[in-house]
């Protein structure tokens, strides 16, 4: 366990030299991760809070005639919470090899974050199934 907990606090210097540790791992890394991850998250907190009313015991969503293998409503919050890291996650790795430096990184993971942020209001709100599952197939 001391071994580990050494070699876990080891510290390298980088080629810009900040301090990072044995994984590549900044604090300006963590700090971008987190902008990313305030990004995706709080974003997706918000979309979550304007549609939540369709989950409702009377509300629109209950009311569709859904497979029987159809998941439970609780499983979305966790879903979606889950999609969101991985999507700052991609952004931090796009970060993390490019920087700012090229354009069509940037802007398909940000088509790709609008499309996702849309389609709750497409489907929930606007209640257009068709335009959601076209919506859908462009992710």
């Amino acid at each position: 366990t001391l071994l580990y907990t050494i070699k876990f606090e080891k510290v390298a210097m980088s080629k810009e030299g900040s301090k990072e540790d044995e994984r590549g791992c900044s604090k300006k890394d963590l700090l971008v991760f987190l902008g990313f991850l305030l990004l995706t998250e709080g974003g997706g907190g918000l979309i979550g809070f304007l549609t939540s009313s369709q989950f409702t015991p009377d509300g629109w969503y209950d009311s569709l005639t859904k497979p029987s293998w159809n998941p439970p409503n609780w499983i979305f919050g966790p879903m979606w919470t889950t999609l969101y890291v991985f999507m700052a996650f991609s952004a931090f790795l796009i970060w993390k090899k490019v920087k700012f430096s090229q354009c069509l990184p940037w802007t398909l993971f940000f088509i790709q974050l609008a499309l996702n942020f849309a389609w709750p209001f497409i489907f929930f709100i606007a209640h257009e199934l068709a335009f959601a599952f076209l919506e859908c197939s462009l992710l």
